[in-house]
This record gives structure tokens, sequence and C-alpha cells, in this order.
């Protein structure tokens, strides 16, 4: 299978985790997805959605913040509260 092909079905299946409200499991099929197309990652509209989403939480799944900031998602009012 592609790589663009497993890219997309991994961002799919993160954003449906997100949408469950299986955080946890988001956050590790995003890093999947960034070990194998981590310039892809930095540019999709989707992913980058999807980590604010995230982002978002009262109670931050683990390893969001360093994730969102290393796809450049990260803003200075994220900050506020830490993960």
């Amino acid at each position: 299978m592609p790589d663009s092909w497993k890219s997309w079905f991994l961002l799919d299946v993160a954003h449906a985790q997100a949408q469950t409200y299986r955080d946890s499991d988001s956050v590790e099929t995003l890093r999947t997805l960034r070990r194998i197309a981590p310039a892809w990652l930095r540019q999709s509209g989707l992913s980058k959605v999807v980590i604010r989403e995230l982002l978002a939480r009262p109670h931050r799944p683990r390893g969001i913040v360093a994730l969102a900031d290393s796809v450049g998602v990260l803003s200075l009012s994220s900050h506020s509260s830490c993960a």
C-alpha cells in the first residue's frame, strides 16, 4: 500500500478517534502518521483540525502539546493550560 494511502487512512482514523473522544488513541495515530509522512502531516488541513480539537479538550491527552508544536499549530494561547 502506498504511503499516501496509509497517510489518508491514518488521518481518517485519528479524526474518528477524536470525534468519539478516544483522545489518547488519536494522539498515538497522529504520531504514527508523523513517522510515516511528517511533511504531509504538517501540510494537511484535517490534521490541524484534529490537533486543535484535541488541544481544546478540558483534559488534554498526553503528548498533544508536543505533537501540536512539531506540526506548527501550537499558538501562544495554547500554552496557558499545560498537558
